[in-house]
């Protein structure tokens, strides 16, 4: 009977981790058709991680010689303007990101650069740098649903008894 407790955390961690990653596809799909304009780039720096699973803060003045680091999460900001109103945004991409060209980034998105920022038309604060559904959501969401669906067949086979 005790069997029915590991099911029930596997669902509790898939389930919303599915809604989100479910959420964030729809709206990443959406994005492909929304109106776009031009912002400013306002900060755009790294937490990159290395092989020896430190983290440590490096802007973009990263040593482009350090071919141990193994992950990179950009933190960026950016300025756009739709109707008369005056927005920030910070998304990239939706989803996890976690095939980030570092060495593009650092040479092509220097603080001030102008970037087309994809926004939604309904809610002009939500917005993206890189409209569209990346490969890594997709897998993501797929990982997530066979979570779901094995921890519902565990939950129910432990339940059957």
């Amino acid at each position: 009977m005790a069997d029915w407790r590991g099911a029930a955390v596997v669902l509790a961690g898939s389930i919303p981790y599915g809604i989100a990653l479910a959420i964030a596809t729809l709206r990443a799909h959406a994005s492909m058709r929304w109106p776009r304009v031009e912002g400013v780039l306002t900060r755009s720096q790294f937490f990159i991680g290395d092989t020896d699973a430190r983290i440590c803060r490096r802007g973009l003045q990263a040593s482009l010689r350090d071919r141990h680091l193994v992950a990179a999460l950009p933190i960026i900001a950016y300025d756009y303007r739709v109707d008369n109103g005056s927005y920030v945004g910070t998304r990239l991409r939706f989803g996890p990101i976690l095939n980030l060209p570092v060495e593009h980034w650092i040479r092509t998105h220097q603080p001030g650069a102008k970037v087309t920022v994809a926004y939604d038309p309904g809610r002009p604060k939500i917005s993206v740098l890189e409209p569209g559904v990346s490969f890594v959501l997709v897998i993501c969401l797929a990982i997530a649903v066979v979570f779901v669906g094995a921890g519902l067949w565990w939950l129910l086979a432990s339940l059957r008894g």
